[in-house]
């Protein structure tokens, strides 16, 4: 990726990233008051989410699923693996902290909904992309999965159709083996 030439905002691939953030933010914070301290504390939580993103693998092991990230980047350490805490109804926070996590979290799940679908190219619409191939290291979408978990997995077979279209693969997660559909599988940002 290039630099971006002084003056022109509308240039750059991260310049869609900072168009879907503006966006959710916008529809998250249109009908909240939020003071100072908890619109930095949220604003902190949003910049958390978007630099932990996986960029691409470290190495070409395929028993290796560490991944860079812009913070990777920012910190110069790969092991930035903290998850926000689970809050529960008796905890004796304030209020107003609830109430930023539980926007972080609402920009989570909509920030995945939004960005995930940008790594995943359909070949039916657009030009051909590229198949998943044995050994690719990819995101899992799940719905389910807590804010900043980015679940990954290796592809180990892949299975094309009679196009030589890839639809599903077998991959391996850390813990588990198991067939997916490519559709639930995101190519790495800057995988070639």
């Amino acid at each position: 990726m290039a630099f971006q030439p002084p003056a022109s905002s509308s240039e750059g691939a991260w310049e869609i990233l900072v168009k879907s953030v503006k966006k959710i933010l916008k529809s998250l914070l249109k009908e909240r008051t939020l003071t100072d301290e908890s619109l930095y504390t949220f604003l902190v939580e949003v910049e958390w989410i978007m630099n932990t993103r996986p960029l691409r693998p470290v190495n070409d092991s395929p028993d290796d699923f560490s991944v860079l990230t812009p913070m990777s980047l920012l910190c110069a350490s790969l092991d930035l693996s903290l998850l926000p805490d689970v809050f529960f109804q008796a905890d004796e926070y304030c209020r107003s902290w609830r109430a930023v996590q539980f926007l972080a979290d609402l920009f989570w799940r909509r920030w995945m909904k939004e960005y995930l679908p940008l790594l995943q190219r359909r070949q039916k619409w657009l030009q051909p992309q590229r198949n998943l191939k044995v050994g690719d290291l990819v995101l899992v979408c799940d719905e389910n999965s807590k804010r900043g978990a980015w679940p990954k997995a290796i592809v180990e077979e892949t299975f094309p159709d009679r196009d030589g279209t890839v639809r599903r693969v077998r991959v391996r997660t850390a813990s588990t083996e198991y067939l997916r559909d490519v559709r639930k599988l995101c190519l790495l940002e800057a995988s070639d």
